[in-house]
């Protein structure tokens, strides 16, 4: 039965992240830049070491030396291709469904270059995974402010707009995407404003919960907050307030818990067993 089970999990989890995957996205990091020592930087589809004293840039057929001493050669030949590692191992991580994987590298990809559209948008799309759609907005804003021509960049944050309940601007950010050239911005702007279909959020925030479940079990309590995301998504659910209620009993910031414990049985009696909760609480510990 545990094996079914688990089975189940596997499976419905697999169903999340290909759901989710078909909507938000990652990119890997096609494009080379040229740091100029002014602070500037040149996009290229290749750089090069050519000869004389010249760095060489070409882009859409079009090829540009620079003077060496005009060229930051640290940035440009040493730390970009580190930084290209990092951004290409995010969308691995993203393809995999491993969100916090995509976190660590996009950030560390961040250090290298705080100012790439790539990393910050590839880590947008985790945040959005982790039900953290406030803090994938922050980074498509910098993503955007970085190139405000990069259509993914607009596409992600459209999208979690939308799962915030803001339909009407994801719908602006998904045409704005689908004119630059984002693909997914053009299938967002059909599916939510042509065919009127809203994204399903319920599986996002039973996944959520249930990875809080399976922490709790394992007594990991700061792991049953940090993933338990779902209130900002369903606020009203009562599952998002339970899991939490359950933790703060058990690390005994005992108020806390009985104001989630009677959140949660107000929205769903017959679900929440909040009032055990909070009688364990006030009974254990003589609160």
């Amino acid at each position: 039965m545990r094996k079914a089970r688990k089975a189940v999990s596997v499976i419905l989890t697999l169903g999340l992240i290909i759901g989710l995957t078909s909507w938000v996205s990652a990119e890997q990091s096609l494009m080379e830049f040229l740091f100029l020592k002014s602070g500037k930087k040149v996009k290229c589809d290749a750089v090069w070491k050519g000869m004389g004293d010249y760095i060489w840039c070409s882009r859409s057929g079009n090829i540009k030396g620079y003077p060496n001493d005009e060229v930051d050669l640290v940035r440009t030949f040493q730390v970009q291709p580190l930084f290209n590692k990092k951004v290409n191992q995010s969308l691995a991580s993203f393809r995999q469904g491993d969100w916090d994987g995509v976190i660590r590298e996009a950030s560390d990809a961040l250090i290298l270059d705080p100012d790439n559209e790539f990393a910050y948008t590839n880590r947008a799309a985790a945040y959005i995974g982790k039900g953290l759609f406030r803090k994938a907005i922050e980074d498509c804003n910098a993503a955007i402010e970085a190139n405000a021509r990069y259509g993914l960049a607009y596409s992600n944050r459209g999208f979690a707009l939308e799962l915030l309940g803001e339909r009407y601007h994801a719908g602006m950010d998904y045409d704005t995407g689908c004119k630059l050239g984002s693909e997914l911005g053009c299938d967002n702007y059909t599916r939510l404003v042509v065919e009127k279909k809203h994204f399903n959020v319920q599986p996002i925030v039973d996944n959520l919960v249930d990875r809080s479940l399976e922490q709790f079990r394992q007594g990991d309590w700061d792991g049953v907050i940090s993933n338990n995301n779902c209130p900002g998504i369903r606020p009203r659910g009562c599952g998002c307030l339970h899991q939490p209620c359950r933790r703060l009993c058990q690390q005994r910031p005992f108020q806390g818990s009985t104001g989630r414990c009677q959140h949660g049985h107000q929205i769903e009696p017959q679900f929440c067993s909040s009032p055990q909760q909070s009688w364990v609480c006030h009974g254990t510990y003589g609160v």
